[in-house]
């Protein structure tokens, strides 16, 4: 029993360092290392130079207004290449949670990014660029949700 019990221990312990160090890696590289290169005129390039005139590169987060989701990061490479890191999830309009208080906040904040994409200036290839707070909560629903659907 004791040593079952430390087989679980250490493996959520390893499970967490590795996502620790998958994050930090990821956080401390920037998109800049290693986004892929940004050729103007495309979509990639509008989201990235986008990101890069507002925050410098650092974490944008855009909407279509139709559940998608994106964090973008950017930045100049030493060569002058706009490099791009993309990282994409969704927000089924519907989506059916556990609790109809979590339902109901999911389809809220679904209809927060259709009107926002809607009222935004900011446009980049189609997306709609939301505010940093609005963009992150956005972004932790759909990979939340992302991953209830995965562990059915």
């Amino acid at each position: 029993m004791k040593q079952e019990r430390k087989v679980k221990f250490f493996t959520v312990a390893a499970l967490m360092v590795v996502g620790m160090l998958t994050f930090c890696v990821s956080t401390a590289a920037g998109g800049f290392f290693f986004g892929r290169v940004a050729k103007p005129g495309t979509e990639l390039y509008e989201l990235g130079s986008t990101a890069l005139e507002t925050n410098g590169g650092e974490m944008t987060y855009f909407t279509n207004g139709h559940g998608r989701i994106l964090r973008v990061q950017s930045g100049v490479d030493g060569e002058g290449t706009l490099r791009v890191s993309v990282d994409r999830t969704y927000i089924p309009n519907g989506y059916i949670a556990g609790t109809q208080l979590s339902t109901n906040t999911i389809g809220s904040l679904y209809n927060k990014l259709s009107t926002w994409a809607k009222k935004s200036e900011v446009k980049a290839g189609g997306y709609a660029m939301l505010s940093s707070e609005l963009g992150a909560r956005a972004f932790e629903c759909g990979c939340a949700i992302a991953a209830s659907l995965d562990s059915e």
